[in-house]
């Protein structure tokens, strides 16, 4: 416990991209009391600060609060964006017991060089974190080259880095940061930047999961009761007669399959089949079957009409044309 009070410990955050920089503000101040707390409201290219246009220098501290949301994509809702900082950002913040556990993992387990929250905030397996890395893949392969780094990387493995625009960072395992040569910024690709960093020197880029992040990864927008209220009973409900629906729709589907089926079998039973005469007639090789077929039809339909009287003749027929479909050749003897 000595150890964790005497560690030096920042906050380095960028405001541009917040939302509610009120809330925001509010929420930095009960840091202030343990954590050396800067603020600023532009980027810079400056790494002394994390990138993060703070007057500060990492180089100062042993541990320090990263915070610097990426911009709305250009595809990506308003509401969406403002449910990113909600669920992640908001969620480390609000609780201070969340980042000063944060420091007292990296400070137990030397390896670890950086903890960050694995953003997946819609359900969505965490596809925009391979998307952003295969923009930047190139760029980051030709940033180590530059600067003599070796860490390997692929396209389809991602290093761990700090999408949700919040990670606490072991300064040691940044150190060099500052003597390295830079020619591109921002929050994404500075982010594996930082990861990468790690490796290099030595340490890991992990994630730190709570039981809240698990919420909110399997619930989405659902999450948070003060984006959606009733929300979840909403869903209920719609889920209850979709699946109602879905019910009536298999009884109707499986109805309708036995009628086939009865049709098929009647079908067959009466040995009468308008596709068949229709192939018979289209190739004439087959004559004989043909006006066999068709005598038999006919004397039948004879003897039907003598021995029945006409009204119950007449339903037959039409049950007949009924299931065999409308009035053929075969009616007309």
């Amino acid at each position: 416990m000595t150890q964790y009070v005497l560690c030096r410990k920042a906050v380095f955050a960028n405001m541009e991209n917040i939302l509610d920089s009120r809330r925001f503000l509010s929420l930095l101040n009960q840091y202030r009391a343990d954590y050396d707390v800067f603020v600023s409201k532009h980027v810079s290219t400056e790494p002394k600060g994390l990138f993060t246009g703070v007057d500060a220098s990492y180089l100062d501290y042993d541990y320090v609060i990263y915070i610097d949301p990426p911009k709305c994509g250009q595809n990506e809702s308003k509401r969406n964006y403002a449910a990113r900082q909600e669920y992640y950002l908001y969620a480390m913040l609000e609780d201070r017991r969340i980042a000063d556990s944060m420091i007292g993992i990296m400070q137990e387990q030397s390896l670890v060089g950086m903890l960050s929250y694995p953003v997946d905030y819609v359900q969505s397996s965490n596809w925009e974190q391979y998307e952003n890395w295969a923009d930047c893949f190139k760029l980051s392969q030709r940033w180590l080259r530059e600067n003599d780094l070796h860490v390997p990387t692929a396209i389809d493995k991602p290093p761990l880095s700090p999408l949700g625009g919040c990670a606490v960072i072991r300064c040691k395992a940044i150190e060099n940061l500052a003597a390295l040569q830079f020619k591109l910024f921002g929050s994404n690709y500075v982010g594996y930047l930082f990861a990468l960093l790690c490796q290099s020197n030595g340490y890991l880029p992990q994630y730190a999961i709570t039981s809240q992040m698990i919420v909110h990864n399997c619930l989405g927008y659902e999450a948070s009761s003060s984006w959606m209220n009733n929300v979840l009973e909403i869903k209920k409900r719609y889920y209850r007669q979709l699946e109602s629906y879905n019910q009536e729709r298999e009884e109707y589907y499986a109805k309708l399959s036995r009628a086939f089926q009865a049709q098929t079998k009647l079908r067959w039973l009466l040995g009468y089949d308008r596709e068949s005469f229709r192939t018979i007639w289209r190739y004439r090789k087959s004559k004989i079957i043909y006006w066999v077929q068709l005598h038999i039809l006919r004397k039948g339909r004879e003897l039907l009409q003598r021995f029945l009287p006409d009204w119950i003749f007449r339903r037959v027929m039409r049950m007949k044309r009924r299931i065999f479909g409308p009035k053929d050749f075969t009616d007309c003897v």
